[in-house]
């Protein structure tokens, strides 16, 4: 246990940081990616959550596992 506890005994150096800084960074997330799109005509299309009357009308009759992300 001890020896899990020297893991917090450490520190990046000047030239590890410096390096860390230059890294190009990217802030937000638009989360489109999770929105198919179709989500604004029927919303329910974007999480995957069709009806029974969706899947047949889409499969003929035959039932599919439908996912959208």
């Amino acid at each position: 246990m001890k020896e899990n506890l020297q893991i917090f005994d450490w520190e990046l150096s000047d030239d590890e940081l410096a390096k860390i800084e230059q890294i190009p960074q990217r802030r937000g997330f638009s989360g489109q990616m999770f929105v198919h799109m179709m989500a604004f005509i029927n919303p329910r299309r974007s999480f995957g959550m069709m009806t029974h009357d969706m899947l047949k009308m889409r499969t003929n009759y035959q039932y599919t596992l439908v996912i959208y992300l």
